[in-house]
Formats: C-alpha cells, structure tokens, sequence
C-alpha cells in the first residue's frame, strides 16, 4: 500500500516586503510636469531670441527662467526627494494629499510668475509666492524630519537643510522683489537684490540640494567610491551657507559680495567631489549594465558647465569682463549646469523607481535606450553651440541651439509618456 501523500506546504511569503510607500503616479506627474516647462521655456527662446540677445532682465527672459527654475528644476527636486529618502538615505515618506497640493502649486507658480512677468503686472507674482510659501511650510515637515532621523553622512544631511531653507528664503524674497516694484522694501539696489535672489535660488537651493544628494546617489549611478567627508563637507557649506549670505544681500547692503565668494568656494569644492569620484570609478552593478550610458554623458556637460560657469561668474565679480557676459554665464550655469544634471539624474532614477514598484500592479514602461543617447546627444550639441550664438548675437544660431535644446528635452519626454 503505498504511503500517504504528504500534506501540502504552506505557502512561503514573498522574500519582497512592499517596503515602498511613495507614489509612482506622483513622481511620473512631477518629471512630466517638469520636462514640459523646460520645453516650453526652450521653445518660448528659440522661436523668440530678441529677448535674450538684449538682456538678462528682459521680461521675456525673466519668465522664461522663472519656468526653468520655478517649474523645472524645483518640480524635479520635490519630485525626486522621496525617492531619493528610500533609496539612499533609508527613511521612508508616504505620500499623501499635501504631496500633490505642493505639485500644484508650484506649478500654477511657474505658470504664473512667467506669465504675469512677460506681461509686465507684477501683483500676480505677489500671490503666486504666498500660494508657494504655504504649500512649502505644510510639506518641508515631513521632508526635513526623516533627514534627521536618516543614518546618512553629516554633510548631507547639512546640505538637504540648508537647501530647504534657502528655498523658503528664495520664495520670500521673490515675492518682496515684486512688492519692490510698488512700494520700497528693500533696503539694497534692486539690481543686487535681482542678483541676491538668483543666486539663492540656483546655489543656495538647487545647487546645494544637487550636492546634499549627489553624495548619496552618484557613488551608486556612476558607480564609484564616495569623495572625501570634509570634502564634502566643504561643499554644501559653501554652496548652502554662501546662498544663505547672499540671499541676506537683498537685506544687508555688502554682504551680497561675501556670500557670491562662499559660493564660487562651495562650487569649486563640489567639482572636486565629482572629480574625486570620477577617477574612483567601480566596476557598474549589476555587471550587465553598460560602463557608459547617455546620463553618463549629461552628466560629463553638467561638470564642465559648471566648471565654465564658476570661471566666468569669478571674471564678471571682478570686472574682467563686459556686462554683456552675464547672459552667457547664466545660461551656462542654468542650462548646462543644473539643467543637464536634472536630465542626467532624472534618466537613471525614472527607471530604478520602476523597478522597485515592479510587482506592485504600477505601470511599468522602460525608458527606451535610443532616445535616452538621442537626448543626450542633441543636448550636448545645443551646449556647445548656444555660448558661440549668444557671443555672436546671431538669432540665427540661437535659433538652431535652443532648437537643438528644444528636441533633445522632447525626446526626453517622448522617453517618460512612452507606452512598453
């Protein structure tokens, strides 16, 4: 008589805790949201270039900048920052309604600091800050919070502070500028606290952000070796606390120099971090993957951008050059700069997140590798040319770089909306 079929095992649990909490849906809106201001502000330049030919002031200019900076870049950063907490700093943030009113409302800020600044009414600005300023004050809680409990180097957890609270500063004072232009407020020449609130916002903020964060995810995206601790230390002091000081330059007449020199410190440091990994590269994990990738590439346009950028924005402080280089110098430091790490950053953490919400029943689409490198490679072509246009003064040349920009950004986005 043959023996009794044993009983059937118990099923064993999946080896996969559902550990992720953030929204997939909401990170995909943020980088769509994103992507689409970069192009609409490139396009708005390249089939316009009067503006930026003439001066950095222009209306036109101005809101152009106000979308790559309002709703680009600072829609990616929010964006990306919970994933970010997961995945390199091992803190977890649930997503929730102000997640999505925060989306918004930087969005109808873009939207409406570009809009209201190229029609020249500034009472729009006023409103579109106080709507930002709220929504950043219920949701920065939740970002700072699990910064400090994280079990993360000093130095970023630094960084990620001094980021947060520049860009408070940064809205702030954004809204006192257009409060400037009907009443007197501030205690500076405008035309410092003009300067003061840039740099606050794309040194103080993005840039100190980038760096806070860079030290986590770039020793993992690139992959290599984590630079120095003082060394970057000395970054996110420099980029955060010189964005802080000349931020207080649009309050306190002479300390807009101070904090510029903080700055052009904090950044030079920076590039020494990424130098520092670049030549402590790692074998890439898993071992499938490429040694090179199209971010790889973004990645290599936002270094020496920078590297550009801190050389002309030193010549200009000191008066070694023609005021007619501010235009190039910012449009190297914004687009080049910031704007290719956006992009760089953005094509190697799309896909991760994916993959940690595989099984989770999350759409999942691939970005496609051809239109990752078709990018890449227009976006470096368009680098490339536009210094030469804008020195030039050609609008035909400008033209062609911003509408090189312009495709390269529209691949990008093709890459996220795209269908398996």
């Amino acid at each position: 008589m043959p023996p009794p079929a044993p009983p059937p095992a118990p099923p064993v649990p999946s080896a996969r805790p559902p550990a992720v909490v953030w929204s997939l849906r909401l990170l995909r809106a943020h980088l769509v949201l994103a992507h689409l201001s970069l192009l609409a502000a490139l396009a708005w330049t390249a089939l316009r270039p009067q503006g930026l030919l003439g001066s950095v002031l222009h209306p036109e200019v101005l809101a152009c900048v106000h979308l790559i900076t309002l709703g680009c870049i600072a829609t990616t950063c929010i964006g990306v920052f919970p994933v970010v907490l997961h995945l390199a700093m091992g803190s977890k943030l649930r997503a929730d309604w102000r997640d999505w009113f925060l989306l918004v409302a930087v969005q109808l800020t873009a939207t409406g600091v570009a809009s209201h600044m190229a029609l020249g009414t500034y009472g729009g600005v006023q409103w579109s800050a106080l709507l930002l300023l709220v929504a950043l004050l219920l949701q920065l809680p939740r970002f700072v919070l699990p910064v400090l409990r994280a079990k993360v180097p000093f130095a970023s957890k630094l960084g990620n502070l001094l980021a947060w609270t520049n860009l408070l500063l940064a809205v702030c004072l954004g809204g006192a500028l257009a409060l400037q232009h009907s009443r007197t407020i501030l205690p500076t020449d405008p035309l410092d606290a003009v300067f003061a609130h840039a740099h606050l916002a794309l040194g103080g903020f993005a840039g100190t952000l980038i760096a806070a964060v860079g030290l986590r995810l770039l020793p993992m995206f690139l992959p290599a070796l984590p630079p120095p601790s003082w060394l970057a230390l000395c970054a996110v002091l420099g980029l955060g606390g010189g964005g802080f000081v000349a931020g207080l330059g649009a309050l306190l007449p002479g300390w807009l120099d101070l904090g510029l020199w903080l700055l052009a410190g904090g950044a030079f440091a920076w590039l020494a971090t990424v130098v520092a990994m670049l030549l402590q590269r790692r074998p890439p994990a898993p071992a499938n993957l490429p040694p090179w990738m199209p971010a790889h590439l973004l990645l290599l346009c936002a270094v020496l951008s920078f590297a550009v950028a801190l050389l002309l924005g030193t010549a200009l402080h000191l008066h070694g050059l023609a005021a007619s280089w501010w235009s190039t110098y910012g449009a190297i430091l914004l687009l080049g700069g910031v704007g290719s790490l956006v992009l760089g950053i953005g094509q190697r953490l799309w896909p991760l997140a994916q993959r940690l919400h595989a099984g989770e029943g999350q759409a999942h689409r691939m970005p496609k590798p051809g239109l990752a490198w078709q990018t890449a490679a227009l976006w470096t072509l368009g680098l490339l040319a536009m210094p030469i246009a804008l020195r030039l003064g050609s609008p035909l040349l400008t033209h062609g770089a911003f509408g090189l920009l312009t495709f390269a950004v529209a691949a990008d986005t093709w890459n996220l909306l795209r269908k398996r």
